[in-house]
């Protein structure tokens, strides 16, 4: 009897360090993915910093031209000129001019 009760034992032990194994490799596999997952995501997260910055530069570049455009539309000479071209405009002599106190 002793034999075959040292065989019951040994059989439950072969057992248990099975579902140990088992539940460590199932944890380290685990660990691997969420591990392999992060990366992945900090990868994308910095493709997607990248890719705005570079429309930030593109945005500041137009921005940048917007304004000198806007400048050179608001310049007095450009303004003078149109008046004179197209509505016929001229300067004001001095008999037209009303001096307000």
């Amino acid at each position: 009897m002793k034999k075959s009760y040292k065989r019951k034992i040994r059989k439950t032990n072969g057992l248990k360090t099975k579902v140990v194994w088992l539940a460590l490799m199932l944890f380290f596999l685990a660990e691997l993915l969420l591990y392999a997952w992060c990366r992945v995501q900090c990868v994308q997260v910095g493709y997607a910093i990248s890719k705005e910055i570079e429309r930030n530069v593109a945005f500041v570049s137009l921005e940048k031209k917007l304004n000198t455009e806007f400048a050179y539309l608001q310049s007095p000479e450009r303004i003078a000129l149109i008046a004179k071209k197209q509505f016929n405009l001229k300067a004001p002599v001095s008999k037209q001019i009303i001096v307000i106190r």
